[in-house]
């Protein structure tokens, strides 16, 4: 299938709107090997290296609203895979 391009908040793993600890949830959950989802990993992935325990660290920084360097929170635009 062919990959689409849609605006996304930078760590909203889970595409729902907002960041908070179910986007940590699904990113550990990745990581942990239960479950995959390529569209979580883009979305989730906030250090722009590969998806890791740093970018849960930084997503929870950011809910306990300490510093952000990584831009969680802005809008940016990404290729998605359709998803059924």
């Amino acid at each position: 299938m062919e990959p689409f391009v849609r605006e996304y908040l930078i760590g909203d793993a889970d595409g729902n709107g907002v960041i908070n600890i179910e986007d940590v949830t699904s990113i550990q959950r990745i990581l942990a090997g239960l479950e995959r989802n390529p569209n979580a990993e883009i979305r989730g992935n906030v250090v722009n290296d590969m998806l890791s325990i740093v970018d849960v660290t930084e997503i929870q920084k950011y809910i306990a609203n300490y510093e952000n360097i990584y831009s969680i929170g802005d809008k940016t635009k990404a290729k998605f895979e359709m998803c059924y």
